[in-house]
């Protein structure tokens, strides 16, 4: 009994799969190509880089896609500097205006700024050094930071002169007649001398 439910059962498994089978031809017949090709990509792949001959088939492919793409990129090259050339040809008359116009503004302001600064340095008396170092983009700003320089100029210097500036002694030595050195002094040279006088 169970072999004859056994032969049953076997055209029945025969007929499910060549059903199966039907199915999965008749599904990829409707597949598009790409499709296949996202199913393809979506497909785990194996590391080309594991096997050194597989590894140096990759790199040739891949090769052979670059020198074809810089095939392609030197071919199109000519074609766009043409279309470029055709752009410019197509600009109506206000565009240019326009581009003209903003260029002519841009040199404008850049020489308005660099008149502020070089009136402003002047104004505060600056070394042309400073000039470029003025900071501001409107020429109130450039007036405040020449300003503010100026200041930072002089406190350095009326710093520098306190700190080199030494008590001047009123009182006279015992020794000493006018015009006379101490005895017990060495000759000067002109170079104390004069820095004596000076106060240094």
């Amino acid at each position: 009994m169970q072999d004859a439910g056994t032969e049953m059962q076997a055209p029945q498994d025969a007929a499910a799969e060549d059903l199966e089978a039907q199915q999965a031809l008749a599904e990829a017949m409707q597949q598009s190509p790409e499709d296949a090709q996202q199913a393809e990509e979506q497909e785990p792949q194996a590391d080309p880089w594991a096997d050194p001959e597989t590894a140096k088939r990759e790199i040739t492919k891949l090769r052979r896609e670059a020198a074809k793409w810089r095939r392609q990129y030197r071919e199109a090259e000519p074609q766009l500097a043409e279309y470029r050339k055709w752009q410019d040809s197509q600009k109506t008359k206000e565009q240019k205006l326009a581009e003209e116009l903003e260029r002519a503004q841009r040199e404008r302001d850049e020489a308005v700024l660099g008149h502020a600064r070089m009136m402003a340095a002047a104004t505060y008396s600056l070394p042309p050094d400073l000039i470029n170092r003025i900071a501001g983009s409107t020429p109130e700003e450039i007036n405040e930071a020449a300003e503010e320089i100026a200041e930072l100029i002089e406190q350095i210097v009326s710093d520098r002169l306190a700190a080199s500036a030494r008590p001047v002694s009123t009182r006279p030595v015992e020794s000493l007649t006018p015009g006379a050195a101490p005895a017990s002094a060495e000759p000067l040279d002109m170079n104390t001398l004069l820095r004596r006088r000076a106060g240094f």
